[in-house]
């Protein structure tokens, strides 16, 4: 992902109360999650239409960093204690992802933790989208990698003097984040990602 000047190329809040996940208890105290029913408002909720939400413990940055690229809404901090990460969880209805089996065994995240078992990104990314039936291309490329925000379409001429005159003159759609303000547009290195993604995952 190449930038300029803070800006990135391109490699409606969510009500995140009311939730109820189940989840059910594994070998080893490995707890895993069963999205078979999901509550908002006191009411069911089709849950292939409502999109997971996760954070990532602090083990797990390029796993985060994938999941992102592919759309899904990842909270990720370099450094948080487990206290921290199980009460944002618990509190916004995240899906907690660790290595670590502490946090799995604590009994606030029972119903809301999911064990990456793996120790590289790749099996860590093929594990987390079969386990949560993620289409990876759906959503491609639409949320900042660094503030996990989904982008915004921005007008072109509002970029003019915040890209280089080449990349402004050669393309036409830039996308923007509303937290960091970073403007995003089609590298082209894109490909090369989506090769590498379809390889981690075996698409053809």
């Amino acid at each position: 992902m190449c930038s300029y000047k803070g800006h990135v190329s391109l490699v409606a809040p969510q009500c995140r109360q009311n939730w109820t996940i189940f989840g059910r208890v594994l070998k080893a105290e490995i707890y895993t999650l069963c999205p078979l029913e999901m509550k908002r408002n006191g009411k069911k909720a089709n849950p292939k239409i409502m999109e997971k939400i996760f954070i990532a413990d602090a083990m797990l940055g390029r796993l985060a960093k994938w999941m992102r690229i592919i759309g899904c809404d990842v909270e990720y901090f370099q450094k948080i204690s487990n206290n921290e990460i199980s009460e944002r969880a618990f509190h916004s209805g995240r899906i907690i992802l660790t290595r670590d089996t502490m946090l799995i065994r604590r009994k606030i995240n029972r119903e809301n933790c999911f064990f990456i078992k793996y120790d590289h990104y790749q099996d860590q990314l093929k594990q987390v989208v079969k386990a949560f039936s993620i289409n990876p291309m759906k959503n491609l490329f639409t949320r900042c990698l660094l503030c996990n925000k989904k982008l915004l379409t921005i007008d072109k001429i509002s970029v003019a003097d915040s890209v280089p005159e080449y990349v402004y003159y050669t393309m036409d759609n830039f996308k923007t984040c509303p937290s960091c303000n970073r403007l995003y547009w089609k590298a082209t290195h894109k490909n090369s990602v989506v090769k590498q993604l379809k390889q981690i995952l075996g698409l053809k």
